[in-house]
């Protein structure tokens, strides 16, 4: 339930929460879906998260940014989208 970060320079390990909203509903996605999968990337300069739950051959994203990198509450949804296979 949350982004575990690793500085090289440091040599250190941090915890940074995911978005409240998805953390509160996680455990009942796994209820709902066989394979949930999180990407994380940088996207237009922003740290970006992506959840993607697989039924069958229904697959549903959502895309989260953090807007302002560090600060757990600055997470936004930004998108979320269905794709049949």
């Amino acid at each position: 339930k949350a982004i575990l970060k690793f500085d090289m320079s440091k040599e250190s390990c941090e915890i940074m929460e995911v978005p409240s909203m998805l953390k509160e509903n996680l455990s009942s996605y796994a209820l709902m879906t066989p394979v949930t999968d999180f990407y994380v990337l940088e996207s237009k300069g922003m740290l970006t998260l992506i959840r993607c739950n697989y039924v069958d051959i229904l697959r549903t994203y959502t895309v989260w940014h953090m807007k302002e990198y560090g600060v757990a509450n600055s997470w936004t949804k930004m998108i979320e989208f269905e794709y049949n296979l």
